[in-house]
């Protein structure tokens, strides 16, 4: 029995990428441009409270690395087996 796999191109892949670069982007030039914010032009909010604003901000932004890095790492076989696997994506 011959089983034939079909790979479909995905037609919204471009957007999908222009997407992600665009939100990465955003998300690089907030770090880059980062000033501590200030309440009535004199009050400075103290270290802890914008560490807590971005241990925030992080722990849903951090979830899909964590969880790829999860699967790739506990699947069996070596990186290129796992990738080469046509399960791969469902893997993730």
């Amino acid at each position: 029995m011959i089983m034939f796999i079909m790979h479909y191109r995905c037609t919204f892949f471009p957007l999908i990428i222009a997407v992600s670069l665009s939100l990465q982007g955003t998300f690089a030039f907030s770090l880059i441009k980062y000033t501590p914010l200030k309440y009535n032009n004199e009050y400075v909010y103290p270290w802890w409270g914008y560490v807590i604003g971005w241990l925030l901000a992080l722990s849903s932004m951090v979830c899909i690395p964590l969880w790829m890095v999860y699967k790739i790492s506990t699947t069996q076989g070596t990186l290129r087996e796992v990738r080469l696997n046509p399960l791969y994506p469902l893997l993730l």
